[in-house]
């Protein structure tokens, strides 16, 4: 948003500019943590009726507090704070609100006093929501100088875009419509890769307390095309406020730092060894890496003394629990799946070509999953592409494996015309039966990308986004290739 603003009418608003610039930021709006306070704020997430849609009032789909503690002055200059979310999301297929999930997230983040947020681990990632925390959700950037008032400011957030979402921007001005006492009203909009997948728009009306040096509240909308072809746009309004400000004695807080310092490790361990099951190749496999992180969990729980981090541990056991079902669920299927003998299908790629799958014996084959409307392929496309490159003159074969109904065949074109694919894509969804367990009651997510090996079966399984795709799929392919050049024995 550009600003047009006069020197004079500024300065009234709520004193923001001195009378001298200097290097000093005097006078700016600047975040003030002090080491002890408790900030509590209220976020509530509404659906809203549009044209073409199935309901014609606002809906309830999102509610939560979130609890900020002030934990740390560091020595850049930035304050270490612990936050909690305790969320709820609704069921919005009826007026009357249905409980869907409930969740208990856990991070910390260091927070400088002009916005900057840097990244840490314990925030999580977008795929693994709703296990995650956006510190941009409580916190926006503001501006740098004199200068920027006047002109509005851009920044780029790296504390609130891990490096699958990509680059996240913020594009910020003061209001000039707002009143010229007390707090200052700030406009932004936001902006990132997964913002074009989605044909996203978002826009954020803020209240920032100058003198306390907070923000009070503010109000978001965010808008985007529906999931399938002739759905409506979904359009979203979120309203946040400041509940209140308490201060907790500093040997409370000394131990909400340490014992946290604690949780996060654990969690790190956790995730760690999530991963590795994802990668194993049986139940059984999965099931000892399970069982080893909750013995883990409850250990350190054992140790925990600040009420927040003892609540925080019974909702990361509920987490480990709810996870280790999924996590079993999909190792049955890939254990399954690995024992199969080579699938027999034939495909009809968007060219018009015929595949079968039997053609390719002798060569190492990837099949990466996708549909139109998923973000996270179009994140991984750029991946596909390089190893589709690397290995072209190895005799590697790698095809886009498209999941869309034939309906949308439209949306599958542009994604493959926008996104520049080198690869061939194939029309997938009569080859998906040799990738479901025997009962059909599992569906292959995207991206999911299989590795089949010379003989058609396969060999390695890689479920979802990474950033690094390609050294992952390239370690099975050259250990493949290699086994294959190998002279007998």
């Amino acid at each position: 948003m550009r600003l047009v603003i006069s020197a004079i009418s500024l300065m009234a608003v709520s004193g923001l500019v001195g009378a001298a610039d200097g290097p000093s930021p005097a006078g700016l709006p600047r975040y003030k943590f002090t080491v002890g306070e408790e900030l509590v704020y209220r976020e509530d997430e509404h659906l809203m009726p549009q044209p073409g849609g199935n309901f014609n009032k606002p809906r309830p789909f999102r509610e939560g507090d979130w609890h900020v503690w002030v934990v740390n002055e560091n020595a850049d200059g930035s304050r270490r704070l612990i936050i909690r979310d305790d969320l709820r999301l609704l069921e919005t297929h009826s007026d009357t609100p249905v409980e869907r999930f409930t969740n208990r997230v856990f991070a910390y983040c260091d927070v400088f006093p002009d916005g900057r947020v840097l990244p840490n681990d314990t925030l999580g990632s977008w795929g693994s929501f709703p296990h995650l925390i956006d510190p941009c959700a409580l916190f926006i950037p503001l501006p740098a100088d004199r200068a920027a008032l006047t002109k509005g400011w851009s920044r780029a957030m790296p504390g609130c875009a891990l490096p699958e979402r990509g680059e996240r921007i913020f594009k910020c001005a003061i209001d000039p419509t707002a009143r010229s006492e007390g707090p200052v009203v700030i406009n932004c909009t936001e902006h990132d890769p997964m913002h074009a997948a989605y044909d996203q728009k978002e826009s954020r009306r803020c209240v920032f307390d100058v003198a306390a040096g907070r923000l009070l509240e503010y109000t978001r909308e965010s808008d985007e095309r529906g999931a399938r072809k002739g759905q409506p746009r979904l359009h979203r309004h979120s309203v946040f406020k400041l509940k209140s400000v308490s201060h907790k004695p500093l040997v409370w807080i000394n131990a909400l730092k340490k014992e946290s310092e604690q949780l996060f490790l654990r969690k790190r361990e956790y995730d760690q060894l999530a991963d590795e099951c994802l990668r194993t190749r049986t139940v059984k496999a999965c099931r000892e890496l399970t069982d080893r992180t909750r013995e883990r969990v409850l250990t350190a729980q054992k140790s925990a003394t600040v009420d927040p981090v003892r609540e925080q541990y019974v909702a990361f056991l509920k987490m480990v629990d709810r996870d280790t079902t999924f996590a079993l669920d999909d190792a049955r299927l890939k254990e399954t799946l690995y024992a199969r003998g080579p699938a027999t299908w034939e495909l009809t790629a968007f060219d018009g070509s015929k595949h079968r799958l039997s053609e390719y014996r002798g060569k190492v084959v990837v099949l990466d999953f996708w549909f139109a409307n998923c973000g996270w392929c179009i994140k991984s496309y750029p991946q596909v592409n390089d190893i589709a490159r690397k290995y072209k003159h190895r005799g590697v074969v790698v095809f886009g494996m498209n999941t869309d109904a034939p309906e949308e065949a439209d949306l599958a074109r542009n994604v493959i015309r926008e996104m520049a694919l080198t690869y061939t894509n194939l029309k997938a969804r009569p080859a998906l039966p040799f990738y479901q367990d025997e009962a059909a009651k599992h569906f292959i997510g995207a991206p999911t990308l299989f590795i089949l090996d010379q003989t058609g079966k396969i060999a390695e399984i890689h479920e979802g986004y990474r950033v690094d795709l390609v050294q992952r799929i390239g370690q099975t392919i050259d250990r493949l290739l290699a086994n294959q050049a190998a002279p007998p024995k």
